[in-house]
């Protein structure tokens, strides 16, 4: 599951979250933790070919969704929305549109990344 920069920056640069499953609205509940808390996954940066960090952090959250049954069968991209302080929610019924991508590159050449939201 990969986290964009608005998400990172939403979550307060964190270096760990929370995930929790909503059945009744089918969505993802995120919340900012502290590595070593009780449930916690720690996020790992995104960084370009030539090492510099993109923003965007990535957590091995398979397991999280394979238990809960919502493993996806492709990329999505989501909103992640405030629902009380400090709690963030992704509505796994409510993907964004899927965009097209245009080869870009940056002076060091990697592709440019300015995607928000997640992408499990």
């Amino acid at each position: 599951m990969t986290f964009g920069v608005e998400a990172v920056r939403a979550l307060g640069n964190s270096p760990a979250v929370r995930l929790g499953w909503d059945s009744e609205h089918r969505r993802i509940g995120v919340a900012a933790a502290a590595k070593g808390e009780a449930g916690a996954l720690a996020l790992r940066t995104q960084m370009t070919s030539g090492g510099k960090d993109t923003g965007s952090r990535s957590v091995f959250a398979r397991a999280f969704l394979l238990y809960h049954g919502i493993l996806p069968t492709e990329n999505n991209r989501f909103r992640l929305d405030e629902v009380e302080m400090g709690v963030f929610a992704l509505e796994l019924d409510s993907p964004l549109p899927k965009k097209s991508y245009t080869k870009r590159t940056s002076p060091e050449g990697a592709p440019n990344r300015a995607d928000s939201g997640i992408e499990p």
